[in-house]
C-alpha cells in the first residue's frame, strides 16, 4: 500500500503544501485586505483541485496539474504578501521542496514497516496516522533548520534568478520523475529499485533546498558587509571632520585664554574667572597617548560635565598604536556613547560613573569598561539587545565594535549583573591587516 488510502489525498496534498509555504511566509508584511486576498486565493486552489480530481488520473494529466498547482501557490504568496515576485518564487519553491522531501521520507518509512509487518499493508487507518504524525515532525524540523532563519526584512535577499531557476528545475524534475517511477514500480516486488529512486528523489529535494538557502545566506552576508562598510566610511569621514574641528578649537582656546588673562576689568572678575576655568578644562583634556582616543574623550567631555558623568581612565594609549585611527575612533566612540546613553537614564546624578582601562599583557591588548545602569539589559547570543525600535536588534554601535574586534583577531563580550554593565575586549596587535576589505 505504502501511500495511505485516502479519497481526499489531492486535498491533503494542497493542505501540506500550503502549510509548508506558509511556514516560510508568515513573518513578511501583508498586503492590504490580506484576509480577503487569502480567502480568494484558497478558493481558487480548491476549485482548481476539484477540476483536477474529476480527471482520469493519468500522468498526462497529473504532471501539468502538479506544475500548475505549484505556480498557483507562488501566485498566492505574491498576491497576499508585500514582497518581490522572485521572493515569492523562492518561498514557494522552499515550501514545495520541504513538502516533497517529507512525503518521500514518509513513503520509505511506511515501506519499511509494511515489509517488516506484512499485516499492516491493508491497515489504512494506521497508515494515515503514521502519515499525519510524520508531518507533525517535519513541519517543526524544517522550521527550526530553515524557515526561522528568514526574517521580515529579508524579502529582498532572494533575487538571484539563476540560482532560483536551477532550484526550480531540480525540484520539478524530481517530482516529475517521482510520478513516473511510482506508476511503473511495484515497491514490494522491486524494493531495491524503489529504494534507490526514492533516495535519489530525497537527494534532489535537499539539493534544491540547499541551493536556495546558499543564495539566501550569501545575500545576507553581502548586505551585512555593505552596511558595515557604509558605517565604517561614515565613521572615517566623521573622524576627519572632528579632528579638524578639534585642532581648530584647541588653537582658539589657547589664544582666547591669553586674551582673557590680559583683561583688566575688576567688575568682570567673576565672569572672567569662570570663563578661564572653562578654557582651562578644555585645554587640559585627558591625554592617554593615543590621538584618536584623546579626540573621543575630548569631544564627549563637555557633555559628560553637563550631565554630571564622572569618568575614570587608566589607559596606556601607546598600546593602541597598531589600530588604524578610523578603527580606534569608531571603537571608542561607540563604546563611550553607549555607556553615556545608559548613564543618562540613571536619576541619581551622583551615581553616573564610567571607568575605562586599557592595558597590554602577554602580547594582547585588554580593554575593560563598566558603568551602572537602570532598568533591564537583555543579552542575546552574547550581544546586548538594543532598546531602540528598528531593523537591527543589537544596534549599529555594537555591530561596529564587533567589526573592529574581528578585524584585529579579537573578541568582545558583554555582561550585565547586579546593576553593573561591563564590556571586555581582547585585541591582537600582531593581526595582519594586509587582506582587509575595509582598506
Amino acid at each position: 500500500m505504502i501511500n495511505p488510502i485516502n479519497s481526499l489525498s489531492i486535498y491533503t496534498f494542497d493542505l501540506e503544501l500550503l502549510l509548508f509555504i506558509g511556514m516560510f511566509c508568515f513573518r513578511f508584511d501583508r498586503r492590504r485586505f490580506f484576509v480577503p486576498r487569502l480567502l480568494l486565493s484558497l478558493a481558487v486552489i480548491v476549485c482548481y483541485t476539484l477540476l483536477w480530481d474529476l480527471g482520469n488520473g493519468s500522468l498526462a494529466v497529473d504532471i501539468p496539474c502538479y506544475t500548475l498547482l505549484f505556480l498557483l501557490a507562488i501566485g498566492l504568496v505574491y498576491f497576499c504578501f508585500d514582497i518581490p515576485f522572485l521572493s515569492s518564487v523562492f518561498l514557494g519553491t522552499a515550501g514545495y521542496t520541504c513538502q516533497h522531501f517529507s512525503y518521500k521520507a514518509i513513503q520509505l518509512f511506511l515501506l519499511w514497516m509494511e515489509i517488516s509487518i506484512p499485516s499492516l499493508r491493508e491497515d489504512a487507518v494506521l497508515a494515515n496516522v503514521i502519515y499525519f504524525l510524520f508531518y507533525l515532525f517535519f513541519l517543526p524540523f524544517f522550521y527550526f533548520f530553515f524557515a526561522r532563519k528568514i526574517k521580515a526584512q529579508d524579502d529582498r535577499l532572494m533575487n538571484n534568478r539563476r540560482t532560483i531557476l536551477i532550484a526550480v528545475l531540480i525540484l520539478l524534475g524530481a517530482t516529475t520523475m517521482n510520478l513516473f517511477f511510482e506508476n511503473a514500480i511495484n515497491p514490494f516486488e522491486q524494493v531495491q529499485l524503489f529504494l534507490v529512486c526514492s533516495i535519489y528523489d530525497l537527494f534532489c529535494s535537499i539539493l534544491a533546498l540547499l541551493f536556495l538557502f546558499q543564495l539566501f545566506f550569501q545575500g545576507k552576508m553581502l548586505r551585512e558587509y555593505r552596511e558595515n562598510r557604509n558605517l565604517w566610511l561614515q565613521e572615517k569621514k566623521q573622524l576627519e571632520i572632528n579632528k579638524e574641528n578639534f585642532d581648530y578649537l584647541m588653537i582658539l582656546a589657547h589664544d582666547l585664554k591669553h586674551i582673557v588673562e590680559d583683561i583688566d576689568a575688576t567688575s568682570q572678575k567673576e565672569r572672567v574667572r569662570d570663563l578661564n576655568s572653562r578654557l582651562m578644562a578644555f585645554g587640559t583634556a585627558l591625554k592617554t597617548g593615543n590621538e584618536s582616543l584623546d579626540l573621543v574623550l575630548a569631544e564627549r567631555k563637555p557633555n559628560m560635565d553637563k550631565n554630571n558623568i564622572a569618568i575614570t581612565v587608566m589607559a596606556d594609549g601607546d598600546c593602541l598604536s597598531f589600530l588604524r585611527p578610523t578603527d580606534c575612533y569608531a571603537l571608542f566612540m561607540n563604546l563611550i556613547d553607549n555607556a553615556m546613553e545608559a548613564l543618562m537614564k540613571i536619576e541619581d546624578r551622583n551615581a553616573r560613573t564610567l571607568s575605562l582601562s586599557i592595558r597590554k599583557e602577554m602580547g594582547l591588548v585588554f580593554i575593560h569598561e563598566e558603568n551602572p545602569y537602570h532598568g533591564e539589559v537583555r543579552i542575546q547570543n552574547g550581544r546586548p539587545l538594543s532598546q531602540k525600535k528598528g531593523e537591527y536588534p543589537h544596534g549599529l554601535g555594537v555591530s561596529s565594535m564587533q567589526r573592529v574586534c574581528s578585524l584585529y583577531g579579537g573578541e568582545i563580550s558583554f555582561h550585565a549583573r547586579d546593576g553593573v554593565f561591563s564590556l571586555d575586549i581582547v585585541l591582537d596587535p600582531n593581526k595582519d591587516l594586509h587582506d582587509s576589505a575595509w582598506e
